[in-house]
């Protein structure tokens, strides 16, 4: 008995110890905060990552943007304006020449000269002006430009009631007043057709030559109460379109 009880008393009992339900729960809720606080902590700074790439890519876009128009400031400021004209001035690609019985500037491609045409009340005009080319003469060509007044041909008119006064097609005072009617109306007027040339509406229309195997093409506006012919000489009718580029050209200021 005694050998018993020292054998107990020199090896004394141990008990595992257990983790209880509690525990078990407070381990689990703490994995998921520290789970929930990483997710939490990785979104916030992605955003944030995200939110300053935007902020920075939209100022990047504004300095672009305020270069190039402080770019664009300088250059206008640098730009000579071209000095006023007189009577035929060369610019870059036109010249420009004073009308002074119209009172008005004509604008057309530099390949041309102009100069007065002095035949009186050609055509029923007050005055008239002759193109001619630099080069060798092609058609369609720029060929004249002739301003008329309601007076200037009821005058025509009459000095020709006794005699031919010019072979081919003129205005008379009907023509004069039905085409100064309907362009303010922006209207055709019979067999003449109305165009936009720039900002500017013209009456277009063809007419044979009496003499010669040609056909002009003409074009007609007004410049208040004056209605002003320009003429393209073409070789036939299917030139008419490389006459309506040509005359896309010409310009009124």
């Amino acid at each position: 008995m005694v050998g018993k009880n020292i054998i107990n008393f020199m090896e004394p009992e141990t008990q595992p110890q257990q983790v209880g339900p509690n525990n078990k729960l407070s381990l689990v809720i703490t994995a998921c905060i520290l789970l929930t606080a990483l997710i939490v902590g990785a979104g916030v700074y992605f955003w944030q990552k995200s939110t300053n790439d935007t902020i920075l890519q939209n100022l990047e876009q504004k300095v672009f943007s305020l270069e190039q128009k402080i770019s664009i400031m300088e250059n206008d400021r640098t730009v000579v304006k071209p000095t006023p004209v007189n009577q035929q001035t060369t610019l870059t690609d036109v010249t420009t020449f004073s009308i002074p019985e119209a009172g008005i500037k004509v604008i057309f491609p530099k390949s041309y000269s102009i100069s007065k045409n002095n035949e009186t009340n050609r055509r029923g005009s007050f005055v008239s002006y002759d193109f001619k080319p630099s080069g060798n003469y092609q058609t369609p060509d720029l060929y004249e430009l002739q301003f008329f007044s309601e007076e200037s041909i009821r005058n025509f008119t009459k000095s020709c009631e006794d005699t031919m006064c010019f072979e081919g097609d003129y205005p008379d005072s009907t023509r004069y007043s039905g085409q100064k009617t309907a362009f303010a109306q922006s209207m055709d007027y019979q067999n003449f057709k109305l165009q936009k040339f720039g900002t500017r509406n013209w009456f277009v229309s063809s007419h044979r030559c009496i003499v010669d195997s040609c056909v002009i093409r003409e074009y007609t506006t007004f410049l208040g109460n004056t209605k002003l012919d320009a003429w393209l000489m073409m070789a036939d009718s299917t030139e008419e379109k490389q006459a309506d580029t040509i005359f896309a050209q010409f310009n009124i200021e």
